[in-house]
């Protein structure tokens, strides 16, 4: 896929269309900001927009009307070229990964057989001699009552074989019986063996041997919290590791970890953000999910529970962008609304009032909103028209509104117009203009 294609394909990802004729949103897949404070994710070069793009079969994302989508058009490999799965087949993430049924009686490309559904019945057919051939719980051919048995190392793939790499060493994928280890994906005579996203070793041990990845073990964005971090597969799944005393790494459990672990209870995930000790996401649907702590009602669930799994967030539909900050949580809806929830003792909910909320509230006197960012204790949104507003704490003027008063409701920066994206840290923001330079404002006392 060229860059143009991969960059239209992230863009409708998120329901932005990828051209020129408006003003574009920069390239902040790489999430930066300080501590807990990650910036919107958004993909390069999208043109702002809040209709939704029609599917569009082959493209790897699995929209409204389709079952699946493999990034290609071909019949046969179990979703067909109007993206619906075939007969026997199982289909799962996007781009969509295929497999057989095995199972359903049902003989297909990849099978030997399936229950009494054969594609032989003597072992002379596929030349190991007399005999007759059974058929295997996995679906293949049972070849134990065969004359001969196959070869394991040889280089090609024989009747009860999985695979055949011309050697008998485990550890490379295909293992000393010729069948595929876990983890590893075989293709050809002999087998050419390679990682398979899913186990995180094709994606965290790359200095461990591991020199290459498939092409959807990519990832496409990451997004730092206070004491974790998260990481979007370009599958759609989650992974993060780190602190997880409050459940933030979504892997029901409120165990540290040292290496990514994927968070349970969610899928087809568009964007991720990690606040301080709770970290919410973006799903193709347009929904938005939380998990972790949940002390002032950071999840956004309508509780001050705390979450160890992904659980959805009350009321929201339509939802485009999602930042999670210190201890509250802020989106843009597709109608340019933004809603929050959470802490809010300095009114960085923008709801006019400074009352922790644990739902959504809409954030007033604003609209056309593209993005949003979470920050310490104030939250900052780009408009459609160029524009940066802002409210929340504002003792060092993280607000840029000329004055230290917080607001509890959206406040005009002073003197910025062409804002491209915009980030609220801790107690400052930074905001990229479409001429390139790069504006701050707040506290400087570290430079």
């Amino acid at each position: 896929m060229n860059v143009d294609a991969r960059e239209a394909v992230l863009c409708r990802r998120i329901g932005l269309s990828g051209g020129t004729g408006r003003r574009r949103v920069m390239d902040s897949r790489l999430v930066l900001g300080t501590m807990m404070l990650p910036t919107v994710l958004l993909a390069t070069n999208c043109l702002v927009q809040f209709e939704e793009d029609p599917p569009v079969c082959g493209d790897g994302v699995v929209s409204s009307g389709e079952e699946c989508d493999d990034s290609n058009l071909d019949p046969g490999d179990g979703c067909d070229s109007g993206c619906q799965m075939e007969p026997g087949w199982q289909c799962e993430s996007q781009p969509s990964t295929c497999s057989a049924i095995c199972g359903d009686g049902r003989l297909v490309d990849t099978e030997d057989c399936d229950g009494e559904a054969m594609r032989a019945t003597n072992c002379d057919a596929v030349g190991l001699g007399a005999g007759e051939l059974g058929c295997l719980a996995d679906c293949r051919f049972d070849v134990s009552a065969c004359e001969r048995q196959p070869e394991c190392g040889n280089g090609i793939v024989e009747p009860g074989e999985e695979c055949d790499d011309q050697n008998t060493t485990s550890g490379d994928g295909c293992s000393s019986a010729c069948h595929v280890e876990t983890g590893w994906r075989c293709q050809g005579e002999p087998a050419d063996c390679s990682p398979v996203c899913g186990d995180g070793r094709c994606l965290f041990e790359a200095g461990e041997g591991l020199v290459s990845c498939p092409e959807d073990c990519r990832v496409v964005a990451i997004t730092a919290g206070d004491l974790h971090t998260c990481a979007l597969i370009v599958d759609g799944s989650a992974w993060c590791w780190g602190r997880n005393v409050d459940g933030q790494l979504g892997d029901d459990s409120t165990t540290d970890r040292k290496t990514p672990v994927p968070v349970s209870a969610i899928e087809n995930v568009e964007d991720v953000s990690a606040g301080s000790d709770h970290t919410c996401a973006l799903v193709v649907d347009g929904s938005a999910w939380c998990w972790g702590g949940n002390y002032y009602g950071d999840v956004g669930d309508g509780s001050t529970t705390a979450r160890h799994t992904a659980v959805e967030v009350s009321g929201l539909h339509n939802v485009r962008a999602i930042s999670a900050g210190q201890m509250w949580t802020c989106s843009a809806l597709a109608d340019g609304s933004a809603w929050c929830w959470g802490w809010n003792d300095h009114g960085q909910l923008g709801d006019g009032s400074t009352t922790a909320r644990h739902s959504p509230v809409q954030v007033s006197g604003v609209d056309n909103i593209q993005a949003i960012s979470a920050g310490g204790n104030h939250t900052c949104a780009l408009i459609v028209d160029g524009s940066a507003w802002c409210w929340g704490r504002n003792n060092h003027g993280q607000l840029g509104d000329g004055s230290h008063m917080d607001r509890y409701n959206p406040s005009d920066v002073s003197n910025l117009d062409n804002v491209r994206t915009i980030s609220a840290g801790g107690d400052h923001t930074c905001a990229l203009r479409d001429d390139g330079s790069v504006w701050c404002w707040g506290r400087n006392d570290h430079g």
